[in-house]
């Protein structure tokens, strides 16, 4: 036992030496980010990205998603470009300061990014063009979050070249996209989940088409995969969705979606169970820089948990504030608790109750 200790102890002490020795090397070259050159040098590709950060996690057999409404990163063209100068004094980990623990604690979180981040002049000519800068990503990046949906009626306001640099500063920053013709695919504690993103505006047959089709593969290409997919649809600061609505959103679970999560009204909206499988039909806004002080504030976090064989344990609604402040938006989307929480989940009791059914924590006995 003695000898065991001892053996033990000279390796504990030639370990320190050696890391003491690599610090004061760095510092004495000033070279202070040597310890982390490996890390940093490394480009995870975005397939590997939940593979990575689940090895640093205790295993599981279950996937836990979050999703969150409409991420404006940016401001209005012409507007006194508040998002920008909170960025500005108080850097791009300020945003999601109340919440990213929220994220890291997920296996993936998902945000609807509406508006690009790009260099490229506001090009399109409309009411409200939103333009971001390709820095803000930082905001993400840093955050714990995996997919970005980019199918919505901003992202291309700078163009096509716009688009195309968001695509890229995305994903050179290991972040997903989904929509506008990309479907993401991440792979964590055994499951393999799916996003898709599409316009939500009418409902036709071509549209009932696309979703069924791109549903349909990514089921018969993986076994079990959960796919999710977003909308981009509905009428803004209508706290109902339309026909059109729970009809696309009624098309994808029929096709074989596990869940339906929808964006753009600017508001919160019911959430439906249908054939076991739930539907929000509006998170409403997130961190969004495109209005300096909505009259709605309140927002929801959708957090749902599967089997790594695609099976739905649990749903769960956190209710949120856009902001940290109720008389202006600050931008830095806030939990909340007690009274108040409980006054959003009675909002969205009274918005799901046209529906035969709902979340049992959503449910009016």
């Amino acid at each position: 036992m003695n000898k065991l200790l001892y053996g033990l102890l000279f390796v504990t002490v030639v370990v320190v030496n050696t890391f003491l020795i690599l610090i004061a090397v760095s510092v004495a070259t000033g070279d202070t980010n040597r310890l982390f050159s490996f890390a940093q040098s490394h480009k995870v590709e975005p397939a590997d990205i939940k593979t990575a950060q689940a090895e640093e996690k205790i295993p599981s057999d279950t996937v836990t998603i979050s999703f969150v409404g409409d991420c404006t990163l940016g401001c209005f063209q012409g507007s006194d470009n508040q998002f920008g100068k909170y960025y500005a004094q108080n850097g791009a980990d300020y945003f999601m300061s109340k919440v990213r623990q929220i994220f890291i604690d997920d296996d993936i979180t998902c945000v609807n990014l509406e508006g690009p981040l790009t260099e490229n002049p506001q090009i399109l000519k409309k009411q409200y063009p939103i333009k971001g800068e390709p820095w803000y990503v930082n905001v993400l990046k840093g955050s714990g979050i995996e997919v970005c949906n980019l199918a919505n009626n901003h992202i291309m306001d700078c163009g096509e070249k716009g688009f195309l640099d968001t695509v890229n500063v995305l994903e050179n920053n290991d972040i997903h996209v989904c929509g506008e013709q990309h479907i993401s695919r991440i792979v964590t504690n055994g499951a393999t989940v799916f996003f898709l993103g599409y316009h939500g505006w009418e409902d036709t047959p071509s549209i009932r088409k696309q979703i069924s089709d791109d549903i349909k593969a990514c089921k018969d290409s993986y076994k079990n995969s959960i796919v999710c997919v977003q909308f981009h649809w509905g009428e803004e600061r209508k706290y109902y969705p339309n026909t059109t609505q729970t009809g696309l959103a009624h098309c994808a679970i029929d096709s074989g979606a596990d869940c339906v999560v929808g964006a753009h009204p600017h508001v919160i909206q019911g959430i439906e169970k249908y054939r076991g499988k739930v539907i929000a039909y509006s998170l409403g806004n997130f961190c969004f820089g495109a209005n300096n002080n909505p009259s709605d504030k309140d927002t929801i976090i959708l957090r749902q948990t599967y089997k790594n064989d695609g099976k739905i344990i649990k749903t769960e609604v956190i209710p949120c504030l856009i902001s940290s402040r109720t008389d202006t938006n600050d931008f830095c989307p806030t939990v909340l608790s007690g009274t108040e929480g409980a006054r959003v989940i009675s909002r969205m009791k009274d918005y799901s109750r046209p529906f035969a059914e709902t979340i049992d924590m959503l449910k009016v006995y």
